[in-house]
Order: structure tokens, then sequence, then C-alpha cells
């Protein structure tokens, strides 16, 4: 039944299939996050300096300063270490990043230095790169897998659970036009009575 079900399916060529994947682009959509939730995202915009960091001239280092006229020909000299040339120890307004430069550019993924930078130059948001809606097709039976993918789901992109109720493989490719295309369909089994999908054709995943 299954090879005469097979028969009638017109697959597409392995080059064919390979060059369709080629012409997908890549997630276009993005959404404003805050940064409380930035770990992990990728940025979708170039974060410019909206001021010079430092802002203006600072010192580098703690310490105090002793004024030339308050001192007397003749008095004791309180500064007994080594007395700092001019201008050392100092930070000069713009040193790390001056105003108007990019700080981070766009396509970076934000780890912990990157979002600190955010926060010091006063983003309280920044546009990311939405998730992709990923999908767990379910068996019938009880398995791992799907609890598997459902943690490491938490871990990063929100997924969305599509359960397929009708033992027919024409059931999965109309389950598939709300998703983006990251799919998981556990494998590796023989073909048995009650199968939920027994095959499904690259052409039918493409063409969708």
């Amino acid at each position: 039944m299954i090879r005469n079900e097979m028969k009638t399916k017109k697959l597409t060529s392995l080059e064919d299939a390979i060059a369709i994947m080629a012409e997908c682009e890549a997630l276009s959509a993005t959404e404003e996050v805050s940064l409380d939730q930035l770990a992990g995202r990728i940025l979708a915009e170039d974060i410019v300096t909206p001021d010079h960091l430092p802002r203006w001239d600072c010192s580098a280092m703690d310490g105090y300063a002793v004024v030339h006229a308050d001192l007397r020909d003749g008095a004791w000299l309180p500064v007994n270490q080594r007395i700092p040339k001019k201008g050392a120890n100092v930070r000069i307004a713009g040193e790390d990043i001056q105003k108007g430069n990019v700080c981070l550019p766009g396509g970076r993924r934000l780890d912990a230095a990157a979002i600190g930078m955010m926060a010091m130059i006063g983003r309280a948001a920044a546009d990311q790169v939405a998730w992709p809606v990923k999908a767990a097709f379910d068996w019938p039976n009880p398995d791992s897998r799907r609890e598997f993918l459902r943690a490491r789901s938490r871990m990063g992109p929100d997924g969305h659970e599509a359960a397929i109720c009708r033992n027919q493989s024409s059931g999965a490719p109309s389950s598939l036009g709300w998703m983006d295309g990251l799919i998981d369909l556990p494998g590796g089994c023989a073909v048995r009575a009650g199968d939920t999908v027994r095959y499904l054709a690259l052409s039918d995943l493409l063409a969708g």
C-alpha cells in the first residue's frame, strides 16, 4: 500500500531541492525587546553611541591633588611618593567610543558584555531578529523526544506544538503553513499500521 501511494507522488530531485533551499531568505521579521530579555538574541540594528564614552575627561584612579599656591618656601611637602606626570591616569572624553560611532553592529548575538554596553549608553531596548516558530509533531504513543524538544525550546526560541491526528502523511504539509520551517520528525522506526507519518516527500515540504 505504501509503495503504491509513493508511486503517485512526483518527487523533487536532489539538485532541484538544493536549489530551492538556497533561494530561501533568512528571517527578516524584527521585534523590540527590553534590555532584560536580550541575552542570546540577535541584534537587528546597528547600535550607535549617542554621546562620547566617557562623556567627559575624568580620573581613572582615586587620588588627591596638591594646590601649589598653598605651599610656602621651605614648608613641609606632604607628597612623599612618586608624583605622576601631567595628564597621567586621565580618561579623555571619547577615549573608549566616539559619539556617533557604531558600538554594536547588527547581526551580533548579544552576550553579557554587549548588554552592559547598551546599558552604559542609555538604551533600554533594541530591535532583535524575531525567533523562528518551531514545531514538534507528536506521535500517538508516548515518547521522550517531544519532552526533550520542549525543554530545549525553553532555552531558546519560543515553540509551538502541532499534533497530527489523522493516520496519513497528507496531513503533515497542511500543518506547516504557519511555521518558519524548523521541524522535528522522529525517524528511525519501521513503518507499521497506525503510524502517523509514513513518509514525507521533500517536494511536498518545499512546495508549501
